[in-house]
């Protein structure tokens, strides 16, 4: 499930403007993804009630996002914008 509003959308050609001047031969893959899920559940026990035996190859705390953006970090310097759970909580 992703989570995309307005902002996002124009957090959008910031993202690919990242990728454009990315100088690379060839083709290369990111995960632009914000840090965490947008689902009330912890991350691990979606994990366990959904996939129990998949392989972990990191703990997993919180709500963090299970597909991860640190490549899109290193290598274009992304940096998510907004935080779902500081939007949904302002009044």
């Amino acid at each position: 499930m992703e989570f995309l509003d307005v902002r996002g959308q124009q957090g959008c050609g910031a993202r690919h403007e990242l990728a454009l001047h990315y100088d690379v031969r060839g083709k290369d893959e990111f995960f632009i993804t914000n840090d965490e899920t947008v689902m009330r559940t912890p991350s691990s026990e979606l994990l366990d009630r959904h996939y129990p035996n998949i392989e972990r190859r990191k703990q997993i705390t919180g709500n963090e996002v299970l597909l991860s953006n640190d490549k899109a970090k290193r290598v274009l310097g992304f940096k998510p914008m907004y935080s779902w759970v500081s939007e949904v909580s302002k009044p």
